[in-house]
């Protein structure tokens, strides 16, 4: 048997349960038909990887991702016209600072590590973004639309004190601001076409389409860690350290009645799967990811307490169902993000 002359649909279901992108890679890698009958477009849902910056001794730096799949990192060697920065939770994209000869100087940048594409993002971004990400929406593939970037900037005298928030998005090669809006927290979520932000006692929801805002008051005023989408439902994410040195961790949904929202405290998120970085978070459905379970939360470390059970920089993964929380891979540093890896 000749494996080049292998069915189309057969290759198409062996690339399905390949999981990792590096083995998707490896699969087209091997002939020629292969790579022709396996597009970018059909590699398999991707788990995020936790991406570190890692600053060697001769000031070069190495780009860390490490896999949830194979349990290992990955080691991208940036070339010395790329920085990384760590952005938000970002899928496709990392946030870099590049170098550019003309000009003599280095502009913020989107680059796609695995495809080497590189797009310079607008001049006014000098904040680390809050999501880069495909349509607002982090439950889609990025070959539908474009790209979209979440930022915040102070406000500069004579202005009043405070932020802007901007949502620009990048299709045909150029950038459009969409948004442009006060902003004075960190409690932030998009999805559906709509920005949500936890302000003081009430949620502001914002249109991206229209620009119209709305408020909604729960009746009961609630500080969280993170503010979360999770396919439908707005979540809310507390995260304790207990007097025994461990973490607790505890889950609400904002629950809407047409007249009255507030939040409901759950014992678990179903096949729902959280990944937290140092300021914000997205949901995946673990039923998409062979091997895995839902139920969890997935986060860094954060407490350097030498009585404390878990180093600082550890990454977690919490088991809602039994209060519990497990080292998936120890050591690194707590300042990262998570990245979803995608050929397109």
């Amino acid at each position: 048997m000749d494996w080049a002359d292998l069915c189309p649909d057969l290759l198409l279901l062996i690339a399905e349960k390949v999981g990792d992108i590096s083995n998707f890679i490896r699969l087209r890698a091997v002939c020629k038909r292969w790579r022709s009958v396996l597009h970018p477009s059909d590699q398999p849902p991707q788990l995020p990887c936790f991406v570190q910056l890692k600053r060697n001794a001769n000031s070069s730096f190495d780009i860390q991702f490490f896999s949830l799949y194979s349990n290992k990192i990955h080691i991208l060697h940036a070339s010395k016209e790329h920085m990384h920065k760590s952005a938000g939770s970002s899928f496709g994209y990392i946030n870099v600072s590049a170098y550019d000869n003309q000009i003599g100087n280095y502009f913020e940048s989107l680059l796609n590590p695995i495809t080497g594409s590189l797009v310079r993002i607008p001049l006014i971004v000098t904040c680390l973004p809050h999501f880069v990400g495909p349509s607002f929406n982090c439950n889609t593939s990025t070959t539908e639309t474009g790209i979209d970037i979440l930022f915040d900037m102070p406000n500069m005298p004579p202005c009043a004190s405070g932020y802007q928030l901007y949502l620009w998005r990048y299709t045909d090669g150029k950038w459009t601001k969409i948004i442009e809006v006060p902003y004075s927290s960190n409690e932030i979520v998009c999805y559906s076409g709509k920005i949500y932000i936890l302000s003081h006692q009430f949620i502001r929801i914002i249109d991206v389409m229209t620009g119209d805002e709305e408020s909604v008051i729960p009746e009961q005023y609630m500080i969280f860690s993170y503010l979360i989408e999770a396919y439908g439902d707005l979540l809310g994410v507390k995260i304790f350290i207990t007097s025994e040195g461990n973490y607790k961790i505890e889950v609400y949904q904002l629950e809407d009645t047409g007249k009255v929202s507030h939040w409901v405290k759950k014992n678990g998120i179903g096949d729902r799967m959280l990944f937290l970085d140092t300021k914000y978070g997205f949901c995946l459905k673990a039923s998409e990811y062979d091997g895995f379970e839902g139920n969890c939360i997935y986060f860094k470390s954060y407490c350097s307490k030498k009585e404390f059970q878990f180093r600082y920089g550890d990454l977690i993964r919490y088991d809602m169902k039994l209060s519990k929380s497990l080292v998936v891979h120890s050591g690194g540093s707590v300042f990262g993000a998570w990245f979803v890896p995608s050929l397109s």
